[in-house]
């Protein structure tokens, strides 16, 4: 009996928490436009730390809706991984 309640906890933190694949894709992009990013380890959860600069769809294209700087978040589990993302201001119009 002892060994089950040892066996338990050591099988739920062994699926829950495990080595996420780096974040690929571009670190900069200008506002409104889309870019893919993306990880290699499946079944996780894009985020972005401020929604009202970067966008993010759950397939990992990116949006920028302003200019500022965002960290990108994908978690799997109790694991994640984090990338910066910059957001520049579109180009001036021609004059």
């Amino acid at each position: 009996m002892k060994w089950i309640i040892l066996l338990l906890p050591a099988i739920f933190f062994y699926h829950a928490s495990f080595a996420i694949l780096p974040i690929t894709g571009p670190s900069s992009l200008c506002v409104g436009a889309n870019a893919l990013i993306a990880d290699g380890t499946p079944g996780g959860v894009w985020s972005s730390s401020a929604p009202a600069i970067a966008a993010l769809g759950s397939s990992g294209i990116v949006t920028g809706l302003s200019a500022g700087v965002t960290t990108i978040t994908y978690t799997v589990g109790a694991s994640y991984v984090t990338a910066t993302l910059t957001v520049n201001p579109g180009p001036s119009p021609i004059g």
